[in-house]
């Protein structure tokens, strides 16, 4: 095994081989040509699981936060403003391209009678890219 460093913009890498025997006879060489594909950024979806769309005060609201990645996720981050307010950042497990993680809003028992809330999230990767935010309001 070999690992080879490519520039950050390379597009493609190019493998040469060649066999050689016990007495130093060499093969012709072989070559082949590997696409190289641009880290992208993680994507992310935001799911309210009971599909509230009013809620009484002193309720609790629950949200599934969807992400994946083409490389490795390093973290979500999801936060609630207005009526209810909440912010958690939670670490990916290394190595993790999909996850799916539930968090919890709770509406206070004072809450304003029809004020809104806006829950958001989104993901980060192990290269730094962060995803779209999603948003439900």
């Amino acid at each position: 095994t070999t690992a080879i460093a490519l520039a950050l913009d390379a597009t493609e890498l190019i493998v040469t081989a060649r066999a050689v025997d016990a007495s130093g006879n060499r093969s012709a060489p072989f070559q082949i040509t590997v696409p190289v594909a641009q880290n992208q950024p993680p994507t992310v979806q935001l799911v309210n699981v009971g599909g509230q769309t009013i809620v009484p005060q002193g309720a609790a609201l629950q949200f599934d936060v969807v992400a994946t990645d083409d490389v490795a996720l390093a973290q979500l981050n999801f936060t609630a403003t207005g009526a209810a307010t909440a912010s958690v950042t939670e670490p990916v497990a290394a190595g993790t391209t999909n996850t799916t993680r539930r968090f919890t809003v709770n509406v206070p028992a004072d809450a304003t009678p029809g004020a809104a809330i806006t829950v958001q999230a989104a993901a980060l990767d192990t290269g730094a890219l962060q995803s779209t935010p999603a948003v439900l309001n």
